[in-house]
């Protein structure tokens, strides 16, 4: 994968919203849309291309915001980048040759890995735990 798909395509958001939510969903946790659901998109968006999909992990506590009464839908092309963003993070970690306890672990590892971009704004930007100190060097 270059740096321009990387940042570009779809790999890039689905990698900010992973660092957002602290979960790495699989494809399992995307779910196409009812006919209902599709006649509404439709109705809202106007024409829909190709499949698509709402987030909706078997675990709720990866869930969006219980009190959010919209869905987030995603297409094709997006749910591939979500593919591609699982994918690459396994292969960091395979990389690495440690064993990780847990997706936090993982995330936290991944925020080395990748450009600040992906983590900024989110629980596992780097450095967000840390205030600016100023010692006088002068003495």
């Amino acid at each position: 994968m270059n740096a321009i798909h990387l940042l570009f395509g779809p790999v890039g958001p689905a990698l900010k919203f992973i660092f957002s939510i602290g979960y790495i969903p699989n494809e399992n946790d995307f779910l196409e849309l009812t006919d209902e659901q599709y006649a509404a998109y439709l109705k809202q968006y106007g024409e829909v291309t190709s499949k698509m999909y709402m987030f909706a992990p078997n675990d709720l506590h990866h869930a969006l915001n219980e009190d959010y009464n919209e869905i987030s839908c995603i297409d094709e092309y997006e749910l591939q980048g979500f593919k591609e963003a699982a994918a690459l993070i396994q292969k960091y970690c395979d990389k690495s040759g440690r064993i990780f306890q847990n997706t936090k672990e993982i995330l936290q590892y991944m925020t080395s890995a990748l450009p600040d971009v992906f983590s900024k704004g989110t629980p596992y930007e780097k450095y967000h735990h840390l205030s600016i100190s100023i010692t006088n060097s002068k003495n």
